[in-house]
């Protein structure tokens, strides 16, 4: 699976030129089911604020189907393993999905690294999904779970003198880990300051969607720069709006881009990826993280005489509640 590593760092073929937003109307409901045969989805915030599905998530998917559009879910979310995801699915009532429809960073990670024939060890600051995708993957790896055993108190370890380093460690990875902490970041810096270590990130989600306005649950994105600090230099980033995802689609699928549209809740993640793959259309929903003040807000840059091509990038091509509005729109539809 070599085709992985084209551009993963890059941003390239990115859709021009930016148009403002439209609020989804029966007219753009219905040009979308004609034009569009590919549906990607990002999941959190988008079909689930886990353990509830979101309002006509499950309706407009199974909709889709019944139409004979082809429906995949990526999502940067490294604590499920592609089973996993294709099991929560299933729960809820999305069935017809086979493994190949699904891509998650706990599995693009494991791919990455066998597509550089990387042999060595892994530091994973990260949840139990990316061990078995790495085990899956016959790729060594340590860190995984809680480590106060090792360590009882933090403050009073004397790193400098107890730390021992593993020589086979050639890669450290960062993503959400509900055990990450201080003594996590000494080995993981120590590891990935070195010359022959790479520091790889799934991906760099600033906050996960809750479906609360008073919580905020803190992402991957926060770990990621927690170490890019200590470390002195930026990772290698897998997720969502880099091209890796939509390229292990396109290449396995065979996917028209101009014929596919990118539904999201995040402007900086899903929709940016439609600007950076060059998908014809992309759908922001306010099921998750944004609102349409944030939409708008993105939108002022495109009136600027100075274009912004980041913020840009953000600008959906439609918005909507949530699917379920979409589904509406759509529900007569032949």
């Amino acid at each position: 699976m070599r085709f992985i590593l084209r551009n993963f760092t890059h941003f390239t073929r990115t859709k021009m030129p930016f148009k403002q937003p439209n609020r989804l109307t029966q007219e753009h409901a219905n040009s979308l089911i004609d034009n569009v045969d590919n549906f990607l989805f990002d999941c959190d915030g988008v079909i689930w604020n886990w353990p509830k599905p979101i309002e006509g998530a499950v309706e407009f998917i199974n909709k889709l189907k019944a139409l004979n559009k082809k429906c995949f879910f990526i999502t940067n979310n490294s604590t499920k393993t592609r089973e996993m995801v294709l099991n929560l699915l299933a729960k809820i009532g999305i069935t017809n999905v086979t493994l190949d429809d699904i891509v998650c960073t706990s599995w693009i990670l494991a791919r990455y690294l066998k597509s550089i024939d990387f042999n060595d060890k892994v530091y994973v600051i990260g949840s139990s999904a990316i061990a078995t995708e790495l085990d899956n993957a016959s790729i060594k790896h340590t860190g995984i779970g809680p480590n106060h055993e090792q360590i009882p108190d933090p403050g009073k370890f004397d790193y400098a003198s107890l730390i021992k380093l593993d020589p086979e460690v050639k890669c450290v990875v960062v993503a959400f880990d509900h055990y990450f902490n201080y003594p996590k970041m000494v080995i993981g810096t120590s590891y990935a300051r070195r010359k022959d270590c790479l520091f790889i990130a799934t991906n760099d989600d600033a906050q996960f969607p809750t479906g609360t306005s008073h919580v905020i649950i803190p992402g991957t994105g926060s770990f990621v720069n927690a170490m890019k600090t200590s470390i002195g230099k930026n990772p290698i980033i897998l997720g969502k709006p880099h091209r890796t995802m939509w390229e292990v689609l396109e290449k396995v699928h065979k996917l028209d881009s101009n014929r596919s549209i990118i539904i999201g809740d995040r402007l900086d993640t899903d929709i940016a990826l439609a600007a950076n793959c060059s998908l014809g259309y992309s759908l922001a929903v306010l099921s998750g993280v944004t609102d349409e003040e944030m939409i708008q807000d993105y939108a002022k840059s495109l009136e600027s005489d100075k274009l912004n091509s980041d913020e840009a990038k953000c600008v959906p091509d439609y918005y909507a509640e949530n699917l379920g509005a979409f589904e509406k729109l759509i529900r007569n539809h032949n």
